[in-house]
């Protein structure tokens, strides 16, 4: 068991980082606080705490050196980062606010593996290790990189964090679940380092009835939509703050000085509010002696009063039924065709357990495997709507290739023999011209230098993008 009393300065290390500053992405407001609230923690709970707030990648790359070297005599260590983090093809990674995140090589030189760190912490077996991970807010980096990826490697990058198993004597709390996204905080700190601040240093308490109480809180105040999620595989008790935790569950009796509301004055608190003149009658009826009965009687009056004075409102008229959504369970990571429209195709498939849609066409005159096609995407889970992109494209990477469609010209990112709309701002605006015209042409130069020019047809694209929106709304 982890000693509750007070332990050496070596005999506790902890690495504590917060990344708010982004150049590259949106400024997070409460990582800088939540890391600096959380240091002085950790600080009086008797750990030398080695400490990096807004780190680029080699600052970060250094106080990671610096506490695997503090971590050789220590028993236990903790490591706390909030900030942008990502996963990639299964593992996660802590974004230094100087990364840019243009290409696939720059995930190893620009990015810290939240695993490495980990793996450091783990090297002593009989060595306690407490991870927590406040890494999960929205990340625009991620979205931006797996845009420049081909499209066969952009689906290895993932919303939120991946689950990491923890080793022997290793507990990895992540504020939020799998795959999902934290919210960043109103206040001075997020909802998970607020939980957590607020119970880490109960006397006496078992850190698994921490994170019990962390989970409960951030559920709470999300309204649900946060759920905090642990793995451990600790073999002892580990308690960080001295005292009885027997203590701190039994309340202190009231005060006799301080007077005990009556049933009727608890539940008339309750009800004064109310717009439910049912629920009024039904106050008098339980409590027909209250002092608030009149109070009752006045609210009744208000509300019947608004009732017969309100107008009745607008009769509006029903949506036309539009075509069921595939329920989710009979979808598959097998695309499953939609609709067919012209020459365009809308699928839907199961991708991480959520529903993607596209709807795709191929240039006129190309046939048979491997051809080129002009997609649009909808991925709900992402926020991605109606994504333009190539696949399969005779065009070298980074060349210069324009898409016509009217009398409009939009540049395009090529990478792997596929093709993105390089300013993304253009795409709202690029498919409502593709809905009204006929053709969609792609000029560029070929790897021989020479110009190639290919036509997609139009016709059947409002069908298919609606048909996709229908399948794959949010």
């Amino acid at each position: 068991m982890a000693t509750a009393l007070p332990a050496a300065a070596q005999d506790r290390v902890a690495l504590v980082v917060g990344n708010g500053a982004y150049t590259n992405a949106k400024a997070l407001p409460n990582p800088a606080n939540d890391a600096a609230d959380m240091a002085a923690v950790l600080s009086e709970l008797g750990f030398t705490v080695v400490t990096a707030n807004d780190t680029t990648k080699v600052a970060f790359d250094q106080k990671v050196r610096e506490f695997a070297r503090a971590l050789r005599s220590a028993k236990v260590a903790a490591f706390f980062y909030a900030g942008h983090g990502m996963q990639v093809a299964g593992k996660n990674y802590a974004i230094p606010i100087d990364a840019k995140l243009e290409g696939a090589a720059d995930l190893a030189v620009e990015t810290v593996d939240i695993d490495q760190v980990v793996s450091i912490m783990e090297s002593d077996s009989n060595r306690v290790n407490l991870v927590f991970l406040d890494a999960c807010r929205d990340n625009p980096l991620s979205r931006s990189f797996a845009r420049n990826l081909p499209a066969t490697r952009a689906a290895n990058v993932g919303s939120g964090l991946n689950a990491i198993e923890a080793g022997r004597g290793t507990m990895i709390a992540f504020s939020t679940a799998p795959n999902k996204v934290a919210l960043d905080g109103q206040g001075r700190n997020s909802p998970f380092t607020t939980a957590l601040l607020k119970h880490i240093r109960t006397p006496g308490l078992d850190i698994a009835f921490v994170m019990r109480r962390v989970t409960a809180d951030v559920e709470k105040s999300s309204g649900g939509s946060q759920v905090p999620w642990v793995h451990a595989s600790l073999i002892s008790d580990v308690t960080l703050a001295a005292g009885d935790s027997k203590a701190t569950a039994i309340a202190p009796p009231v005060p006799p000085s301080i007077p005990i509301p009556s049933n009727d004055e608890v539940a008339w608190n309750f009800l004064k509010g109310t717009r439910t003149v049912e629920e009024l009658v039904r106050f008098k009826a339980t409590f027909p002696n209250s002092r608030f009965r009149s109070d009752a009687d006045a609210r009744i009056a208000a509300l019947e009063n608004e009732q017969r004075q309100a107008k009745p409102p607008p009769v509006v008229a029903p949506e036309p039924p539009g075509p069921k959504r595939i329920p989710l369970a009979s979808l598959s990571p097998e695309p499953t065709l939609i609709g067919t429209f012209g020459t365009w195709k809308t699928y839907a498939v199961l991708r991480n357990g959520n529903r993607e849609c596209f709807s795709f066409s191929p240039p006129v005159g190309r046939t048979g495997n491997n051809q080129p096609l002009l997609m649009i995407s909808n991925r709900p889970v992402e926020k991605v709507r109606n994504e333009v992109s190539f696949n399969e494209i005779p065009y070298p990477d980074k060349s210069s290739v324009e898409l016509l469609v009217r009398s409009n010209s939009y540049p395009l990112y090529i990478q792997s023999r596929a093709g993105w709309i390089r300013n993304i701002k253009d795409e709202s605006e690029l498919v409502s011209a593709m809905r009204s015209a006929d053709i969609a042409t792609l000029k560029g130069a070929g790897v021989n230098g020479q110009q190639v020019q290919l036509a997609f047809p139009l016709n059947g694209v409002p069908q298919a993008v609606e048909r996709a929106l229908q399948e794959c709304r949010d």
